[in-house]
């Protein structure tokens, strides 16, 4: 999967493997399972040194007079390289490389939230708290209506 930056079916037809043994096999064994994602991760990592490699060529870009490539890789091609590189990235690291965030948790399933943002009330007079509670009820009631459908209801 590394040297080449193959999926696992790929990789499971180039080995010579049943893709639904490799499944079996990493729901069986889950140190084999965590080499998987360490081989999709390592496939992310390539995936980026081919977008480096294309930003190199793209700098190498060169035009004669008549607008005819000279040397280099042209920029819609490099374009389109990138894009593809960049979606596949996120697809074989995720965690490392894709928009999403991920909540790690433990095996019994419970996750802890932390807010790194609390609002401290503690100081807030009687009338704040009276117009912060209604606001408050506002909202819950807005969340809890059913959407309009429609432009204008």
């Amino acid at each position: 999967m590394c040297d080449e930056t193959l999926t696992l079916r790929e990789a499971c037809a180039k080995a010579g493997t049943p893709y639904s043994t490799v499944m079996k096999w990493k729901d069986s064994y889950p140190e084999f399972e965590q080499e998987i994602l360490n081989a999709r991760a390592a496939v992310a990592d390539g995936l980026y040194q081919d977008i480096r490699r294309i930003e190199g060529e793209l700098e190498q870009c060169r035009y004669d007079a008549k607008g005819e490539l000279l040397g280099g890789m042209a920029p819609d091609v490099a374009r389109t390289l990138i894009n593809s590189k960049q979606w596949a990235i996120t697809k074989f690291g995720p965690k490392d490389w894709g928009e999403r965030k991920f909540i790690e948790g433990n095996v019994n399933g419970s996750v802890k939230v932390e807010h790194t943002k609390k609002l401290d009330i503690s100081t807030l007079t009687g009338e704040q708290l009276d117009v912060l509670e209604e606001v408050l009820k506002a909202t819950v009631l807005q969340l809890g209506a059913p959407k309009e459908e429609g432009a204008g209801g």
